[in-house]
Order: C-alpha cells, then sequence, then structure tokens
C-alpha cells in the first residue's frame, strides 16, 4: 500500500460524517484527530495536520 493522505482523507470523512446527521438533536461538535506514528507513539489533536506524520489514525467523533 502506498503512502495515504491521512489529512485529506480525514477531512472527507468529518463532511460525511456531518452531512449524515440527521435532525438538530444529532448535531456535529467537534472531530478528535489520532495519529500514530511509524514507532508507535500516539498523538492526539483536534486539527487534522497532526496526520500529516501518521502512519495510522483514528478519527473520533
Amino acid at each position: 500500500m502506498g503512502n495515504m493522505d491521512f489529512k485529506k482523507l480525514a477531512s472527507l470523512c468529518v463532511q460525511k460524517y456531518k452531512n449524515s446527521l440527521d435532525n438538530e438533536r444529532e448535531r456535529y461538535v467537534d472531530t478528535l484527530f489520532v495519529a500514530i506514528t511509524e514507532k508507535d507513539d500516539v498523538l492526539c489533536s483536534k486539527i487534522p495536520s497532526i496526520l500529516e506524520q501518521a502512519s495510522k489514525c483514528v478519527l473520533i467523533h
């Protein structure tokens, strides 16, 4: 598998998640971006730029 642009993928996932919310009770609050590096360091941020150096990532809505 080649290099994945996690930042771009994360932006797409966040937008799709926002679009999937049907009513006022299901509102978007925030996303926590979790980057896992080659050395298995785990970094968390509310800013997607943290994913630029990630080898794996997790998004928490």
